[in-house]
């Protein structure tokens, strides 16, 4: 009854527009897929870890917030990863140095002690930073965990020299320091004493928090100056600040405060005296984290490409036949467009998040199950019981119909068991599934039918089999031929 009412000619064409205007429509919302505005969430709504976090987030950035911090850095140009295996976690690459970097010149002093003052007032009209600055307004405090009592008291004090809190300068505290108790003047012009000098004040316990701000080569105070083996050098310099980019964060939200910073710095180094035009800036893992998620979204349309090539290849080896082979492979792509286009965006309203990424790929496998069977039923039928594409298309209803219909009963009651679980990853997939199944069902047991009915190849037509025939002949020929 079921062939009945789908071999109608008119049903056969409503269905088949029905189906590419539904894979329309999805794949519209599916390219609409972006990073997650927020952080993902884990928890249901009213669990309590959730609603921390949900409360977390509520209200103004303030002291007790947990920020991004960023570094600038002067004197390094990032690293060389051209060697590196990127599947090896331990290899990281080569640091780079900028070999022109020099901070011994009074200008270059001058420029590193005005880029600090600049970024206490940097304005950012990005989303994500608070109250229009780049910067914070609170006090830098240091992290490490090995600081002493007496080391956190004269961190407090080095801190307290300088004129604002968001930014921690060595520069400013360097300069309070030679004026006040080494009674020179800045900046200072001669470059054997201001290395001397600067050696001095990052060995100063007082000012224990600038200790990895400021980079020198191995060098034995207690040995004779030799150059190019015992000397002052120093080959890297950077200022700390905490952002007002709150921690954690996503790409949506990071990227538009990236490309500030990244435009702040651009300016610096273009009215940088020589030696200090080569600035970089780097927040570390929230730059990271912004780029991972970034290469997600990237990288599920990849494989989600990918995998349908993939899977249009083996289905026509697995049908021998073109035609066949096609149709199946846009039964797969409506059933994957419209669990991420309808489902995902649609009725759920989710983005691209880790689970959706690593779905989506996952979801082809389910989507081919369904449509690869009745294609096979297909293209396998005897020509003396089933010559037109009607009577073809029956015999593949009737063989693998209740099998089909079985098989996604059974997936969808043991996907929805999933739902059970208290995390929401898990609660996802349990959606992920039963749409997938359903979704693959619908578009197997409807559209498919209807345009092997439509547009099913007879015969011959776009098959390889005569191609291997022909193929077996002449390998057969070439041996007989040997043998002779």
């Amino acid at each position: 009854q079921f062939y009945t009412f789908i071999s109608y000619r008119a049903i056969c064409y409503v269905v088949i527009a029905g189906f590419l205007t539904l894979l329309g429509f999805s794949l519209k919302l599916a390219l609409e897929l972006e990073t997650p505005a927020q952080q993902e969430q884990w928890y249901p709504t009213a669990h309590l870890m959730q609603a921390y976090a949900n409360d977390r987030t509520r209200f103004s950035v303030s002291a007790d917030d947990r920020v991004v911090p960023l570094d600038v850095c002067f004197g390094v140009r990032g690293m060389d990863t051209s060697n590196a295996n990127h599947w090896d976690i331990d290899q990281v690459g080569k640091l780079q140095l900028d070999e022109a970097f020099d901070i011994t010149p009074p200008a270059s002093q001058l420029h590193l002690l005005h880029a600090c003052e600049a970024l206490r007032v940097a304005p950012c009209n990005a989303g994500g930073c608070q109250d229009g600055f780049l910067v914070m307004s609170r006090p830098v405090i240091s992290s490490s965990d090995d600081v002493t009592a007496e080391e956190e008291d004269a961190t407090q004090s080095s801190l307290n020299e300088q004129t604002a809190s968001g930014v921690s300068c060595f520069m400013e505290s360097f300069k309070t320091y030679v004026e006040s108790e080494r009674n020179l003047t800045f900046p200072i012009e001669d470059k054997t004493t201001f290395l001397e000098e600067l050696w001095h004040f990052r060995a100063d316990s007082r000012f224990y928090v600038f200790k990895n701000s400021i980079g020198f080569l191995p060098y034995d105070n207690s040995k004779p100056i030799v150059p190019g083996e015992n000397e002052l050098k120093i080959f890297f310099v950077k200022v700390t600040v905490q952002t007002t980019l709150k921690y954690p964060t996503t790409a949506r939200v990071a990227r538009p405060v990236f490309r500030v910073w990244e435009a702040w710095v651009k300016t610096l180094n273009e009215e940088a005296p020589p030696g200090m035009q080569n600035a970089i800036q780097t927040a570390y893992n929230t730059w990271t984290w912004m780029v991972t998620q970034e290469a997600l979204v990237r990288n599920t349309f990849q494989g989600v490409t990918i995998c349908f090539v993939m899977a249009y290849l083996v289905l026509v080896l697995s049908t021998m036949n073109f035609l066949t082979g096609a149709i199946a492979t846009v039964t797969i792509a409506g059933v994957v467009v419209t669990v991420m286009g309808v489902g995902v965006r649609g009725f759920m309203g989710w983005d691209l998040g880790i689970g959706e990424s690593i779905a989506a790929v996952i979801l082809i496998g389910l989507s081919v199950d369904y449509c690869v069977h009745l294609a096979n039923a297909y293209t396998e039928a005897p020509k003396l019981f089933a010559k037109s594409r009607g009577e073809k298309t029956r015999r593949a209803l009737m063989i693998m119909g209740v099998s089909i219909t079985a098989s996604a009963m059974t997936t969808v009651i043991s996907g929805s068991m999933l739902w059970l679980c208290v995390l929401k990853f898990f609660s996802k997939f349990a959606f992920l599934i039963t749409m997938t199944i359903t979704s693959s069902y619908l578009w197997s047991i409807l559209f498919l039918p209807a345009a092997l009915i439509c547009f099913g190849p007879e015969g011959d037509r776009w098959s390889l089999e005569p191609a291997l025939e022909k193929l077996k002949g002449r390998w057969r020929r070439r041996v007989k031929g040997r043998n002779v």
